[in-house]
């Protein structure tokens, strides 16, 4: 099973662009790996060059779609900034009519107001290019078959849990990582 990083990859070892994550660390990430190991193998979906399957970093993408590989200007706009606090949700599903892929995705809600506005934040001064109409912040949890996702959506184990982001990974388009203290 691929990684995040490895799943983004493409072009011999290169994606499009750049992008700014906020990872879920410590027993509440062991805690969304325990549950995503617990999803049945039958429901999760896979490709051929084995892209895809159970998200095995968890995190928060903040924004992708940044043109420059150069993580100095998000240094200079998010040191400092402080800590992001996120609260968990439910399990849900982006379905395969909104992905418009053949997969759906399993995913935990996430609500921040704190990831929301440092969305905005860099969004709004830097160059980038959106890749979806709206920032719905989320962790994924696996890449399902299409109709398989269903049964798992709307589990509460995840509900109001808590979880303080202090630093954000930069990861370039050719998956080279910089972590970046927010506080």
């Amino acid at each position: 099973m691929k990684t995040f990083k490895e799943f983004i990859s493409e072009n011999d070892g290169k994606k499009d662009y750049a992008c700014v994550m906020a990872y879920i660390t410590g027993p509440l990430e062991k805690e969304i790996l325990d549950f995503s190991k617990n999803i049945k193998d039958d429901d999760i979906y896979t490709a051929p060059d084995d892209n895809y399957g159970r998200e095995e970093d968890i995190h928060a993408t903040i924004l992708f779609g940044l043109h420059s590989n150069d993580p100095t200007k998000v240094k200079k706009l998010v040191s400092g900034y402080g800590s992001l606090k996120l609260t968990l949700g439910r399990v849900s599903l982006f379905s395969s009519k909104e992905t418009g892929k053949e997969y759906e995705v399993l995913k935990i809600d996430i609500r921040s107001k704190d990831l929301k506005k440092l969305h905005n934040l860099l969004a709004d001064k830097l160059p980038n290019t959106q890749t979806h109409s709206s920032y719905k912040p989320h962790a994924t949890l696996a890449y399902m078959k299409k109709g398989k996702g269903e049964q798992y959506v709307g589990n509460t184990q995840f509900e109001g849990k808590e979880f303080v982001i202090d630093s954000v990974k930069f990861s370039t388009k050719d998956s080279e990582n910089t972590l970046i203290d927010l506080v």
